[in-house]
């Protein structure tokens, strides 16, 4: 049986904005997402908010 790696994407500017859009989509869609922005607690709420893996 071969099984399909889990889809990935890093979005830079992920706590507000934008990338606070793609980050959440991408996580509704069941993607493996990797965060990256200045404000570690907005990253962090939303990652205790979040049902996928955050890197």
């Amino acid at each position: 049986m071969k099984m399909t790696p889990m889809p990935k994407a890093i979005i830079i500017g992920a706590s507000s904005g934008i990338g606070h859009t793609l980050a959440t989509k991408y996580a509704k869609q069941g993607y493996e997402i990797g965060l990256v922005a200045r404000r570690i607690e907005l990253l962090q709420n939303f990652q205790n908010q979040s049902k996928t893996n955050i890197f």
